[in-house]
């Protein structure tokens, strides 16, 4: 995974830049040099395609395409129809450090101006919002010079290994939650981990084993990836703990999507979304159950399947019912919203993150 390769680069004195590797996936935030999607370091595709009419090849060919081809911008951003990618090569750049400070604001009443120009004053730099209760996170994050006193890692709460037990206990009572349909009772709920997430610096740690404040400096790989969950299902030996979202027991099961919205709409999107919080707010309690909405950055690619110019990327995470049929509590709401950004703002669903109604006009967007 791409964890593991960023601990390799570090060992050779490299780092894999800007790419946020969280459990193992990338996600990625920032607006300065390259940007934050893995596939703009991607420098080379190997990919294996079938074999034109005619060819002495009778089934397939192997293509080397470089950074100096112009069909890499078609190969970097692949779902899997141009041939089976083989081999991927990445650009690197000499080591560094991170430093790392959470910021809360008790409000978001400047949160639509904050979102548009955020990104653009530090490197790393993302915004989470917790709409019901009108309070924002702001990470500063910007590189610094490996000389920089610090060994920090990163160990994300959410992304820890938990005994079976409290894993399928903790879905319990979000079902209890839902089955309830309490906007009192969820609201309550959703007003507990944040405090438990600022305490304990948001999983990461000073020392590699504590958390004691702020800045949080490390090395770019220690601080890029957290995957203390994926660790253990890696490992060979038997662990107590499993990941949350482990299929073998009924723990964690959520809608997630994620919309790219163009960074120029930005401040009038979120205008738009205040406006469906005024009319409801308590409806947006369980988005903050799940420690709200992140905003991240990404900057304009050459990419086909790319960001046309820089844009947020809203991560949305909600209930989710393994009944067919049954929505969570104030599903609609949840649907207004990423039907705004979709269809109001031009809207890019992430490739692999969103429920099949946000592709219908897909086609017709990326062309």
């Amino acid at each position: 995974g791409l964890g593991r390769l960023a601990h390799l680069a570090w060992i050779t004195g490299a780092a894999l830049s800007s790419v946020h590797v969280c459990s193992k996936v990338a996600v990625g935030t920032s607006l300065m040099g390259k940007g934050g999607a893995v596939h703009e370091y991607v420098v080379g595709v190997r990919i294996v395609t079938p074999a034109p009419p005619g060819s002495e090849r009778r089934f397939a060919v192997v293509r080397e395409i470089g950074s100096h081809d112009p069909d890499l911008n078609a190969a970097k951003v692949s779902l899997g129809v141009l041939g089976v990618i083989s081999q991927v090569t990445l650009q690197l750049e000499p080591l560094f450090k991170r430093s790392l400070t959470f910021l809360k604001n008790d409000s978001d009443a400047d949160l639509a101006e904050m979102v548009a120009v955020w990104g653009r004053h530090h490197e790393f730099g993302d915004i989470s919002w917790l709409p019901a209760q009108g309070k924002v996170v702001l990470r500063k994050d910007d590189r610094v010079d490996v000389s920089t006193p610090g060994d920090s890692a990163n160990n994300f709460l959410a992304f820890r290994p938990k005994p079976a037990a409290d894993i399928i206990c903790a879905r319990e009572e979000e079902d209890v939650l839902q089955n309830q349909g309490s906007d009192n009772a969820i609201c309550r709920a959703s007003r507990v981990l944040s405090p438990i997430f600022k305490e304990e610096g948001f999983g990461f740690t000073n020392d590699g084993e504590s958390f004691t404040g702020y800045p949080v400096v490390g090395y770019q790989h220690s601080i890029q990836a957290s995957g203390a969950c994926q660790d253990v299902l890696e490992e060979e030996e038997e662990h107590d703990g499993l990941c949350p979202w482990d299929p073998r027991v009924h723990g964690t099961f959520l809608h997630n999507p994620a919309i790219s919205v163009a960074l120029s709409n930005a401040t009038a999107f979120i205008k738009d979304v205040m406006r469906l919080w005024d009319r409801n707010r308590k409806a947006f309690c369980g988005i903050d159950l799940y420690m709200g909405i992140l905003f991240r950055y990404v900057t304009g690619s050459t990419a086909y399947l790319g960001e046309a110019e820089d844009s947020i990327v809203l991560d949305i995470a909600y209930y989710r019912s393994r009944v067919e049929g049954r929505s969570a509590v104030h599903a609609d709401v949840f649907d207004e919203l990423e039907q705004m950004a979709l269809y109001k703002y031009g809207g890019r669903p992430h490739w692999g993150k969103n429920r099949n109604y946000a592709f219908n006009d897909t086609a017709l967007a990326t062309l």
